[in-house]
């Protein structure tokens, strides 16, 4: 999520809104303090997870808006490397996400919360 859709997007969506601009902006001063710049972007949590898991279509098992291929598991070597593992189970890797979807499914939650109050 970028600054600009925290300050616009989330930070007017009453105290949950102004609490997590706030926990970005108190990291971007303790940051800044160390001559350190970390941009306008921001990792806000596990959000991929949820968009293929939670925000699944009723019509289908998968999430319907990302995009998988199926591939075996790889081995994980002394090293901690991959290695290809021919007898691995199958498992998703995706190759797309639906940001737009994620985020403004959380945009508007936060509004809709925001508004029960």
């Amino acid at each position: 999520m970028s600054y600009g859709e925290l300050i616009t997007k989330v930070k007017p969506e009453g105290k949950t809104g102004a609490y997590l601009t706030k926990k970005i902006e108190d990291l971007m001063e303790r940051v800044q303090k160390l001559n350190f710049h970390i941009g306008e972007t921001y990792i806000m949590g596990d959000s991929p997870l949820v968009l293929v898991t939670a925000l699944q279509s009723s019509f289908e098992a998968d999430s319907s808006s990302s995009s998988y291929v199926l591939k075996n598991a790889p081995k994980i070597d002394d090293n901690g490397l991959y290695q290809y593992n021919p007898k691995g189970r199958n498992i998703r890797v995706y190759t797309q996400l639906d940001t737009r979807l994620m985020f403004e499914d959380f945009y508007t939650k936060l509004k809709l919360f925001n508004n029960k109050k």
